[in-house]
C-alpha cells in the first residue's frame, strides 16, 4: 500500500478515536494530492440573506503562525467579493473577509479587516463584547469601538 495513503489512513483513525469529526477531504488532499498547489479549509463565516451580508472569517491563535499563502487566498476571496457587488444581486451587499487573531473565550482580540492589496488592509483591537456585535450582525467594522477608544 501507498505509504502516503497509510499515513493518512492513521490520520483518520486518530481523529475517529478522539471524537473529531472535521472535514476529511483536506488531509486527503494535503496528504496524497500534488503539491504544486495551495489548498486551505475555511474556518467560518458568517451569513445573514434578510440583511443581506457576507462575513468570510478566519481565526488565528494569538501565538499561531500565519501563512502567506493564506492570506493571499483571503485577498483573491475580497477580489472576488468586489467583483460580485458589481453584479445586479450583490450590489447592495456588505461582503467581507475578516481574520480574528485571538484565544478563547476572547476576552479581547484583534479583527483584520482584508482587502485586495495589503497596505489597505485595516486592523482594530477590540473587547469580547464588541466581537459579540460583530458576529451578531450588530456591529458594522466600521462601528466597532478599539479597546483605547473612549466607551460609547
Amino acid at each position: 500500500m501507498d505509504n502516503k495513503f497509510q499515513e493518512y489512513e492513521i490520520f483518520c483513525e486518530a481523529r475517529r478515536n478522539m471524537n473529531y469529526y472535521k472535514g476529511e477531504v483536506l488531509p486527503f488532499i494535503n496528504k496524497i494530492c500534488r503539491k504544486d498547489m495551495t489548498s486551505g479549509d475555511i474556518d467560518g463565516f458568517v451569513y445573514d440573506y434578510k440583511k443581506k451580508i457576507y462575513m468570510r472569517l478566519e481565526q488565528k491563535w494569538c501565538r499561531e503562525e500565519s501563512k502567506g499563502t493564506q492570506d493571499n487566498h483571503l485577498r483573491f476571496l475580497v477580489a472576488l467579493l468586489n467583483e460580485a457587488k458589481k453584479g445586479e444581486f450583490f450590489k447592495n451587499w456588505k461582503l467581507g473577509v475578516y481574520k480574528i487573531i485571538g484565544d478563547p473565550p476572547f476576552t479581547n482580540c484583534t479583527i483584520k479587516q482584508f482587502a485586495v492589496k495589503a497596505q489597505d488592509d485595516r486592523i482594530i483591537r477590540i473587547s469580547r463584547t464588541e466581537l459579540e456585535g460583530f458576529f451578531n450582525l450588530d456591529i458594522d467594522f466600521e462601528e466597532l469601538t478599539p479597546l483605547d477608544a473612549p466607551i460609547r
